[in-house]
């Protein structure tokens, strides 16, 4: 697909991983690149810079309503030669293999080195394959139907190629990339999780005379057992002050005596049991300035990045996860028998069975959605995107779970079947993940940033029943449907009203909390909620108007899928806001009670209510 855009194209891409490489390659100067990037970047409208902070302003950019899309068709017979070859391997090995808790087998890395996975997102220059974002996605999805062990372990190479990929100097990419690729690098990160302020007892310090030396203590590092190579986050102490450092450290270059890195206290996971979780103990490691990746300020940024990126293959990977266990299911529903009726003829399995494959069917499309817009270089921040995508992972991983123990029983308890290494698998990748608190935080913090500097603060008045009537019922100002199928022109209104309320609302919340709404997490939770369906939407409506057009088999069912969830979200964003509004009218806030609620049961450590048939004292 190709589309025309000067401005967007005149723009080196420092957000995207993916596209920035080509010019961190040349070796070009990256301040006075950052620098006139951020200069010409301020001249792009937000609606082309960031999709989900131009619909929190009610902008939007027609161009995203096309769903992207291979160039040629012999690429995706390329990628799909390449993906079915490395299932098939994997399906051959896996079977076979002799599991020891926290490794992965040999036999399995075997595969995957033959197979080149390991140097996927690393250029063709530095000794990688070079693939595009959706060929990595595609690939992350059959990987992680197999095992989600093996998703964990790639995915942990990809993050420490991607930091040296963005952040390394010319020496360091010559010196890891190449390694990376081959699998002679292992990596482990070692950083903070939340925020770039690195925690205080991670200092890097020295004495008159003396080397810098790198004390640290870390947790749950990923496969640090096995790793060689080690990316730490610490603060560098300078006379009274604290900077925010990353070091990449080789373990076998540390020869002092006195010096040692220490792997304690791994844990011992229901699943992903072919990795491993540990701390880390770095004890007057010396460290200098060679060993900085790339420069100190930009270790906040490396932070932000390990914190916001990469979550586009989380998302895959709990497609792939999914529809592995869609197809067990169904199977299972097919074979089974209860009473004089087969499972699959039950309609309360058939209502479970779809619910699971729409979410399927939105995960899936979010992510390529968004892949696709970073392949064609017409996305510079997706930040707020990847937070999304993360987010409603967990929720479909959620969902699966209930879906399994609902078809399958007492089957999906049964260590003899894949039920129950499929749910131990999703619970603890998902307990890995962030949890949603800094999720919610991270989709709307920086979406009201963007609309309190746009506007200045709350922009109308609260008014009355008219006014709750506009919000429920707005004007068209975009007619999107005009760029859609036929078929999809109710769901493409349904999307321009959730724009408008969206805009409404936040000016609604902001005008009665004012800075507070930052801490009010009910109010996140709801402004993310419809985040969230306002991204989901616009890429269902784009991939369904593209499947019928190009005529793409099942895709009716996608008309009727996209129909149905755009209805339903429209449903939830007009709920909300009546919500909110009935309780502006109201003079009520709910919000101090649950969150008082939850105060006493925190105090009574536990349920504190009496049990309904005690008398009174």
């Amino acid at each position: 697909m190709f589309r025309v855009n000067s401005v967007l194209q005149s723009i080196p891409k420092i957000f995207n991983s993916f596209v920035r490489r080509a010019s961190v390659n040349r070796g070009l100067d990256e301040k006075s690149e950052k620098n006139e990037i951020d200069q010409i970047t301020e001249m792009v409208p937000i609606e082309k810079r960031s999709l989900s902070r131009g619909a929190m302003l009610n902008k939007f950019e027609k161009d995203f309503m096309i769903f992207p899309e291979y160039l040629e068709l012999a690429e995706i017979v390329n990628i799909k030669s390449y993906v079915g070859k490395l299932g098939d391997d994997l399906d051959k090995t896996i079977p076979h293999v002799k599991t020891s808790p926290g490794l992965m087998p040999s036999e399995i890395v075997d595969v995957l080195m033959k197979n080149g996975i390991f140097g996927a997102i690393i250029p063709k220059d530095f000794g990688g394959v070079g693939f595009q974002q959706k060929d990595v996605l595609q690939l992350v999805e059959c990987i992680s139907s197999r095992d989600l062990s093996i998703f964990t372990m790639f995915n942990n190479l990809m993050t420490c190629s991607n930091i040296i990929l963005q952040f390394g100097t010319i020496k360091q990419k010559d010196d890891y990339l190449p390694g990376l690729a081959t699998g002679k690098w292992r990596p482990a990160i070692c950083w903070q999780e939340e925020t770039t302020s690195v925690n205080p007892s991670s200092q890097v310090s020295s004495s008159p005379g003396q080397p810098q030396r790198l004390n640290a203590y870390k947790v749950n590092v990923v496969n640090a057992v096995d790793a060689n190579l080690f990316v730490v986050f610490a603060n560098k102490r300078i006379g009274d002050e604290n900077f925010p450092t990353c070091y990449i450290i080789e373990k076998d270059s540390i020869k002092d005596p006195n010096a040692s890195i220490t792997i304690k206290n791994k844990l011992m996971t229901s699943g992903l049991q072919k990795c491993n979780f540990s701390e880390v103990v770095f004890n007057n490691v010396p460290v200098d300035d060679s060993l900085m990746l790339g420069e100190s300020e930009n270790a906040g940024a490396m932070v932000d990045e390990l914190a916001y990126s990469g979550k586009t293959l989380y998302g895959a990977a709990v497609v792939g996860f999914m529809k592995k266990a869609l197809g067990d299911l169904c199977s299972f529903a097919n074979q089974e028998v209860k009473g004089n009726m087969r499972l699959a003829d039950s309609h309360p399995i058939k209502k479970t069975l779809s619910d699971m494959g729409l979410h399927i069917y939105i995960l899936e499309t979010m992510v390529y959605y968004i892949g696709g817009l970073t392949d064609e270089n017409l996305f510079l921040s997706q930040d707020i995107e990847n937070s999304i995508i993360q987010r409603f992972s967990n929720k479909a991983i959620r969902q699966a779970i209930t879906t399994i123990t609902e078809v399958a029983g007492i089957y999906s308890s049964d260590v003899e079947l894949p039920y129950d290494k499929m749910i131990k698998d999703a619970l603890a990748l998902m307990s890995f993940s962030d949890p949603d608190l800094h999720l919610v935080r991270r989709i709307t913090i920086p979406a009201i940033e963007h609309y309190v500097n746009h506007h200045g603060g709350a922009k109308t008045y609260l008014g009355g029943r008219e006014d709750l009537i506009d919000y429920l019922h707005p004007k068209l100002i975009h007619f999107i449907a005009e760029h859609v199928h036929p078929s999809l022109a109710g769901s493409a209104v349904n999307f321009e009203y959730c724009l408008t309320r969206l805009d409404k609302i936040i000016d609604i919340l902001f005008r009665d909390k004012g800075v507070y709404l930052n801490t009010d997490y009910i109010a996140l939770q709801d402004i993310s909620t419809l985040m969230e369906n306002n991204l989901a939407m616009i890429s269902v409506i784009a991939r369904a108007s593209r499947a019928y057009s190009v005529g793409v088999r099942n895709s009716h069912l996608e008309l009727d899928w996209t129909n149905y969830f755009c209805s339903r979200a429209a449903e939830e964003s007009k709920r909300v806001i009546a919500e909110v509004m009935e309780t502006q009218q109201k003079m009520i806030n709910i919000n101090p009670s649950v969150m008082g609620a939850a105060k006493s049961l925190l105090d009574a450590n536990g349920y504190c209510m009496d049990s309904p048939i005690e008398k009174n004292w």
